[in-house]
């Protein structure tokens, strides 16, 4: 794998962000209000960021996630912007990818390109515990934290309704990324095969000297 992203790794953060932040806003449900303000928000915003640190590496992961949650205010601002949700989602698209280096054995690189092999191997078992880790510390925990500090709420009075997200949630996303991890996979040793033939050039053999031997002119 390589040790900076190409133009297509370039790209695919770039599509990966720009859905995250219309999952977020366009395409989300906002649910059992748990204070006078603050309302459960249910979406599925959190996918491309956990893919891009996947596809492109922690430091991929981490980068859309905080640019995505960025934009997100930016298109429909809710007050100050708040910095912490925004760490929050980087993380989440950070430690997973870190975890699924360590369960496979494999050297961490902070920002590597689109390896078809390394994401056909995320199995579930491989993708789930990173991806628990992520929810539990950043959106169970610290998210909890930012809400309660800045609606002025009893953090542990938004436990357990987000617990109850948290236990549906971390098994879909580790689904959805493992058959996005194969689909992507899948679309990219398809884009090599087709590639490498285009790229052959057929030579012109030289003549052999043995069989087509020169005479000199007389």
């Amino acid at each position: 794998m390589k040790k900076r992203w190409s133009i297509r790794s370039i790209v695919m953060m770039g599509l990966l962000c720009g859905l995250s932040v219309v999952l977020g806003t366009v395409l989300s449900i906002k649910v059992i209000p748990l204070t006078g303000v603050y309302k459960l928000n249910l979406s599925l915003n959190l996918l491309p960021v956990q893919l891009a640190g996947y596809c492109c590496g922690p430091a991929g992961g981490f980068l859309v996630g905080f640019l995505a949650d960025l934009l997100k205010w930016l298109v429909n601002p809710m007050g100050a912007y708040h910095p912490g949700f925004g760490f929050s989602m980087g993380m989440i698209g950070f430690v997973p990818s870190i975890i699924a280096h360590l369960f496979r054995r494999r050297r961490v690189r902070m920002a590597h390109d689109l390896d078809p092999e390394w994401l056909n191997g995320l199995t579930w078992f491989v993708v789930f515990p990173g991806i628990a880790v992520a929810q539990v510390l950043f959106s169970l925990f610290l998210n909890s934290f930012w809400i309660a500090t800045i609606f002025g709420e009893n953090m542990y009075a938004l436990m357990p309704i987000r617990i109850v997200n948290a236990i549906i949630m971390i098994p879909l996303y580790s689904t959805l990324v493992r058959q996005c991890g194969r689909l992507i996979s899948r679309l990219e040793s398809n884009r090599s095969a087709n590639i490498e033939p285009t790229q052959e050039h057929t030579e012109p053999k030289p003549e052999d000297s043995d069989k087509h031997p020169v005479r000199p002119a007389v």
